[in-house]
């Protein structure tokens, strides 16, 4: 059974919920350029642990979606008077592990809600020592006390302490506020310590998404030494402003006829998984795919097999009827402001190249007609050359797409005066909403048979009219970030 603690929530005298300007905060955040950059380091992130299991389409959407939720919460904590109403599901697993008088390790993520975790657990009354970086413990402090003043002024200030990771006494210090019966809380994606690098010497290396990381088992180390259980708690974000938080059954510090590297092991194995098995849920949710690369223990997997064209020298003949394709999963182009990067998995590295190359890319993402893309453009020709002959490009005959728009049978939608994009069809209602549609090209790239990009942003080109294309019309509204396509199943 979920116990819920209630917490009030703030309401303006207008009647509108506060976080109606956090949304739009958020919203314009989005477009800033400083959270461009971060979206090419999302996307990478993103790319190296779901490229084994997503299509393209998917995991840009996903990285959008990261890159804005970021923002959003930020602007909520950045509120003191905020408050949340939050719950906690497994809540006894908590209860039992701290009635053995030894304290608890609980470990969670950036992840959802994440921020309000620490005040939930004050406002029951527990006292905490959190485990944070020297870069953030002066701000964290103040943001904590703060709140705590504000929204529960009868607990005291002594109920919650930080311990800095980079001192040297820092696993002393936690050792001690369990013996206490203090909570020790710590991240499980915070394994570095400093700047997401974790260290050769001591580390373990896991497999984790699809890859081989290098963490540093210093949870572990200390969950063996005081003997107290660790404790998996991750955030869920019901709606602004509630959340739940999740806790996980405890992971016992020792087990019979085990030695200690192995302890250390099992420790840490078991908390990714958990990591592991809520992002494969909810991979918008966690905040630190930035880092991914800077764990990993050797060079990145690719997901699939690369396909090798011979090279040729660029010819008419060899081009007419060919589409333009990327031979597999290991180039992104990324556009941040006025700079235009290539993400390369393979180094898992960014770097900047010219326009017209990550034009290039773009276009053999949507399978865009080889002579229709150089024609007339000299520049774009000695382009493709030159990337066809590197294998990033290849040119491709055996794919089926879907006729233009100009063919028998195709509709260009109708404005509607509510801002939304109508036409009629068979099998299903296709809607695009155009006062909620950021113009990110979500729905073109997965079904570029029934929408186009037009000056307001995605619209709807036609109509589906085949199970197939009914099924793409729905995955696309599954993937729009801003939720402004919408699909309407016809009755039989």
């Amino acid at each position: 059974m979920t116990a819920y603690f209630e917490a009030p929530m703030l309401v303006p005298a207008e009647g509108r919920p506060c976080h109606a300007k956090a949304h739009l905060r958020a919203r314009r955040a989005a477009h800033s350029g400083e959270l461009a950059g971060k979206l090419a380091n999302t996307l990478l992130g993103v790319a190296i642990g779901l490229g084994r299991t997503h299509t393209r389409p998917q995991i840009r959407c996903i990285a959008q979606r990261v890159s804005r939720l970021l923002p959003f919460f930020d602007s909520l904590w950045q509120e003191p008077t905020r408050a949340f109403v939050c719950g906690f599901r497994g809540w006894e697993h908590l209860e039992r592990a701290l009635a053995r008088g030894q304290g608890a390790i609980l470990t969670t993520a950036h992840f959802s809600a994440y921020r309000w975790l620490t005040l939930e657990l004050l406002a029951r009354g527990r006292r905490i020592t959190m485990l944070v970086d020297d870069t953030f413990k002066r701000e964290l402090d103040r943001d904590v006390y703060t709140r705590l003043s504000t929204h529960y002024p009868e607990h005291g200030s002594d109920r919650f302490r930080t311990c800095n990771s980079q001192d040297t006494t820092a696993l002393w210090q936690l050792a001690r506020s369990l013996k206490q019966g203090r909570i020790v809380l710590s991240f499980i994606d915070g394994n570095s310590g400093t700047e997401g690098k974790a260290a050769k010497n001591g580390s373990l290396e896991l497999p984790w998404l699809g890859q081989t990381i290098r963490v540093r088992p210093g949870l572990a180390a200390l969950a063996t030494a005081s003997g107290s259980p660790v404790l998996p708690v991750l955030a869920t974000h019901d709606s602004a402003p509630s959340a739940t938080f999740d806790i996980f059954p405890p992971i016992e510090s020792f087990e019979p006829n085990e030695s200690r590297l192995e302890t250390r092991l099992r420790i840490m194995t078991t908390l990714f998984d958990v990591l592991e098995r809520e992002i494969a849920k909810r991979p918008e949710a966690w905040e630190e795919w930035w880092l991914l690369p800077h764990w990993l223990a050797g060079s990145v997997r690719l997901p699939c097999e690369r396909i090798v064209q011979p090279k040729f020298i660029l010819t008419l003949p060899g081009i007419v009827g060919a589409r333009l394709r990327l031979p597999d999963n290991s180039v992104w182009p990324v556009r941040s402001g006025p700079r235009t990067a290539l993400i390369d998995l393979g180094s898992a590295t960014i770097r900047d190249v010219d326009p017209i190359v990550v034009e290039l890319i773009e276009a053999a993402e949507r399978g865009v007609w080889a002579r229709e893309w150089i024609e007339g453009r000299p520049e774009a020709r000695a382009c493709l050359e030159r990337e066809i002959r590197s294998g990033r490009v290849v040119l491709d005959r055996s794919l089926r797409f879907h006729p233009p728009l100009s063919s028998v049978g195709a509709t260009r939608s109708v404005s509607d005066p509510r801002g939304s994009e109508h036409t009629s069809g068979r099998g299903a209602h296709v809607e695009v909403d155009g006062t909620r549609c950021i113009g990110c090209a979500a729905g073109v790239s997965i079904a570029p048979e029934l929408f186009e990009l037009g000056p307001r942003g995605t619209i709807v080109r036609r109509q589906p009219t085949s199970d197939v294309e009914i099924g793409r019309a729905e995955t696309a509204a599954w993937l729009c970030p801003a939720r402004a396509i919408t699909v309407k199943r016809s009755a039989p």
